[in-house]
């Protein structure tokens, strides 16, 4: 076997490369960055950099005491000489904590970057990518490890596992800047690549994520869905702690069926980039999620008990449709909702005054600590007279509803996926009208559903449309919806943490290098309320040459933790070193990664800082103004 470390000794030398500048650009500050290795099934990764484990502060009491686990029916009373038709709903709610607190005390995570380098990722997107790359090193702390994969034909190791300290961060940034397109798609080695990193390492931090990131397809689409699992039950024996890997497609001509079966076998999420202002978006739920986590890895058991009253257990709307299913992992301020409806025949008279209990959960998930945790609960519902007023939880029908809608655009897909447009528009369009007429349909959450199934229709109306990103759209909503995830197309479900790191990443992306036309989010496209304007001005108009002002975080809530006031108080003042710059003018163009060229904007000085270069590249030339 080959080292990692003593490769330039092997007999069987690995190749180095230099990846040219991926498309006429103005001339960047670059380091020299030496020893990529292109990857190999002999090699041994295990030079992950040493990692002294912060150990966890106690917030304020037990993690499993911040978690409640409840059973709540439609109604919770039932009436005699009716059969019922009940939908129920089991909920995982996560506490609410301070923000600050939960920053102060997350975990470690070790971070593997996969990032698409094929000659597609032109045009501009790879200059989105390294953007947000930066801006996810932002986030970073010196107990947190980076490491960048990148493929194209083959995958290319930039650096092991590398702890982010300042000079940590320096290194990485500076890889970042080497990035750029060139050869074709092999998805499957820089995944192969990301988990044989993660079996190999010597010590493990807390959390362990991968990013992969692409805007294509596979060089062989047709067997690529298998190769993908092979490799990855391939190293589920090896990699010690669990980990998850979200994916995130840029464009319309990425394959969203491999992307989407990579999040789901490893517990992730996928996220469209449909446009350029859903980037950032995309990144802070995604950076939300990993740090604001509290119970993963939940499994729910549903029990029904024998009691006086006839009844069956009609439906369970799970992810496996059966009485044993998984949940979505639960976050700090954060609730996951299942549902399932039960089937009560006509109640004896007699019965009136009983209290009886059909149905026990059990819940059981891992917290962010390690331990395994369980929590039981029951169903309980009490028989009562003609006379009485029965009141429903409208909490209850709007997870209803909910469910509901995501089933029918998960025929959508079905349909659509099949070359039945016609079946998918009318499938989508007869729970648009069923949700729109129910009592809960001016629910913020149920009004983005509504818009979602009428889009869906426009998506799913012909072949090409479905093709051309309707899928990936569809899909992407679909998750959101059913998982009650936050994505950068349905925004609805985000939490504060991700609130958060909306503001920061906005201000961030504000102040970098973008597109003119990088169009602000629109309130209804992404399924938020009408934004209420923060008291902080800096919020409201960052300084900015383009007069963009970034989107609005919605509301409720408007949280900002400290960590996120340098963001707000002043953008361009970030807490990390100073990265290489380009020097341009405000008339140069770059292409836009979604359409036509448009003009570069916003160009930030960011102060010099010695970088080692390359001795053939030239430096730009000095502005003595």
């Amino acid at each position: 076997m080959m080292s990692f470390s003593n490769l330039s000794n092997a007999s069987t030398q690995p190749s180095f490369i230099n990846f040219p500048p991926q498309f006429p650009m103005p001339i960047i500050r670059q380091p020299q960055i030496a020893d990529i290795v292109v990857y190999s099934s002999a090699l041994v990764l295990n030079t992950d950099e040493p990692l002294e484990i912060v150990a966890e502060k106690a917030i304020t009491e037990s993690y499993e005491n911040l978690l409640s686990f409840s059973i709540r029916p439609l109604c919770g009373k039932l009436k005699p000489k009716t059969s019922v038709e009940l939908p129920c709903i089991v909920a995982l709610k996560g506490e609410a904590v301070d923000l600050d607190i939960i920053e102060k005390n997350r975990q470690g995570l070790d971070l593997i970057f996969v990032v698409d380098m094929s000659g597609s990722m032109g045009s501009g997107k790879i200059e989105l990518v390294k953007i947000t790359m930066e801006f996810v090193i932002t986030l970073l702390k010196n107990f947190d490890r980076v490491s960048v994969i990148g493929f194209s034909d083959s995958a290319f190791i930039y650096c092991p596992l590398t702890v982010m300290n300042e000079q940590g961060k320096v290194k990485i940034t500076q890889i970042i800047n080497t990035l750029g397109p060139t050869g074709g798609t092999h998805i499957e080695c820089g995944v192969r690549a990301a988990l044989h990193m993660l079996a190999d390492r010597k010590v493990c931090n807390q959390l362990t994520s991968i990013l992969l990131l692409s805007d294509g397809c596979d060089n062989n689409t047709r067997s690529v869905n298998q190769r993908i699992q092979v490799a990855i039950d391939e190293f589920k024996p090896r990699i010690k702690d669990s980990y998850r890997m979200h994916t995130f497609g840029y464009g319309k001509d990425h394959d969203s069926v491999v992307m989407n079966l990579m999040a789901d076998l490893t517990n992730g999420n996928f996220y469209y980039i449909e446009n350029e202002a859903s980037v950032t978006d995309a990144f802070a739920n995604c950076m939300g999620e990993i740090f604001a986590l509290l119970a993963s890895n939940v499994q729910v058991s549903l029990t029904t008990k024998a009691c006086e009253v006839p009844f069956k257990l009609s439906k369970v709307y799970s992810n496996t449709g059966d009485t044993v299913f998984g949940m979505s992992n639960v976050f700090f301020s954060d609730e996951k909702d299942s549902v399932f409806v039960l089937e009560f025949e006509a109640i004896q008279e007699n019965l009136v005054g009983q209290k009886i209990v059909p149905v026990e959960a059990v819940a059981t998930f891992t917290l962010k600590n390690g331990e395994k945790a369980r929590k039981n609960a029951v169903l309980e519902l009490f028989i009562v007279g003609n006379d009485e007023e029965i009141k429903k939880d409208e909490k209850v029908l709007l997870e209803y509803y909910r469910v509901k809608g995501a089933e029918s655009l998960k025929q959508v897909m079905k349909f659509a996926d099949a070359g039945k447009f016609e079946e998918a528009k009318e499938a989508a369009r007869i729970s648009e009208e069923e949700i729109s007429n129910s009592q809960v349909a001016n629910n913020i959450k149920i009004q983005a559903l509504i818009k979602d199934l009428r889009d869906s229709q426009k998506r799913s109306e012909s072949k090409k449309s479905w093709n051309s990103g309707g899928r990936a759209q569809v899909t992407s909503i679909q998750s959101s919806h059913f998982n009650q995830i936050a994505m950068s197309n349905c925004m609805t479900y985000q939490m504060p943490m991700q609130c958060a790191y909306t503001v920061s990443s906005n201000a961030y992306m504000s102040s970098k290098s973008a597109p003119a036309n990088y169009s602000q989010s629109n309130p209804l496209s992404l399924n938020i309320p009408p934004p209420i304007m923060s008291q902080n001005p800096s919020l409201n108009s960052v300084p900015n040459n383009s007069g963009f002002i970034p989107p609005q975080v919605p509301s409720p809530p408007q949280v900002f933790p400290s960590f996120a006031q340098p963001y707000m108080q002043n953008p361009l003042n970030f807490h990390v070193p100073p990265m290489p710059y380009q020097q341009a003018s405000n008339n140069a163009s770059i292409p836009s990664v979604f359409g036509p060229q448009v003009q570069v904007i916003n160009q930030v000085h960011r102060p010099e800082i010695p970088i080692n270069l390359n001795p053939h590249q030239q430096l730009p030339p000095k502005n003595n103004s």
